[in-house]
């Protein structure tokens, strides 16, 4: 079982010297093949009681729509909702939960992943209910802390659901201290989505995609 998950800013000190990526298209591999999802798509069984119809669910579907409409990018997230009471690994059901149990200390959210060499088999998300949330999906200010930005840390959660790893720029929502990645738009179109090398990683691992240019010149 393999566990990422998206850390509070006061522990920021802690991490920044901690040996990170540098581009957000890191996978763990297994005989140098990245390990992802076998399909184009996963099915989450999403708790009734964590995201209720109206502001909750509105909030996870936009975290999920915003990875769904990513141009270029062929993988898909769906969710059906459930009356979950807790999310168990490995039983081949990829969860959605807000919980107590799981976290091993100030992480806003975690993301647990089942997998064999050559697939992701399961990805439950973890969102902490100690915290306090925020479910707007169109803040006209950058969320910094508490309540938390559930559209925000959903992004980079599903992010770890794809297999992505974490990367040190800020400007990726697969950075790993919150509120890295942040808004995008203007006024009251600000709203949540994967940034450039978030979807570049993606679109590197479900698709015949992409090759690192280190340096780029203009034509002769």
């Amino acid at each position: 079982m393999n566990t990422r998950s998206f850390l509070r800013l006061f522990v920021a000190t802690i991490l920044a010297a901690a040996a990170l990526p540098l581009f957000a298209w890191d996978y763990r591999t297994c005989f140098g093949n990245k390990i992802t999802w076998g399909s184009n798509f996963a099915t989450f069984e999403v708790a009734n009681a964590s995201f209720p119809v109206g502001a909750p669910r509105d909030a996870l579907n936009a975290a999920m729509g915003a990875w769904n409409i990513a141009p270029g990018y062929p993988f898909g997230f769906f969710a059906t909702y459930q009356d979950l009471s807790g999310a168990t690994m490995p039983n081949y059901s990829n969860e959605i939960i807000f919980t107590t149990q799981g976290f091993s200390g100030s992480e806003l959210a975690v993301t647990k992943t089942w997998n064999s060499c050559a697939d992701l088999q399961e990805a439950d998300v973890l969102f902490n209910a100690n915290y306090s949330w925020s479910f707007e999906t169109n803040p006209t200010t950058l969320p910094v802390g508490s309540p938390y930005s559930l559209p925000l840390v959903a992004i980079h959660e599903l992010g770890h659901a794809l297999g992505l790893q974490h990367q040190s720029s800020t400007l990726t929502m697969m950075a790993p201290i919150y509120p890295s990645g942040g808004v995008v738009g203007q006024g009251t179109g600000q709203h949540f989505q994967p940034l450039a090398d978030d979807v570049l990683g993606a679109r590197v691992g479900y698709s015949n995609c992409c090759t690192m240019a280190f340096a780029m010149s203009k034509p002769a």
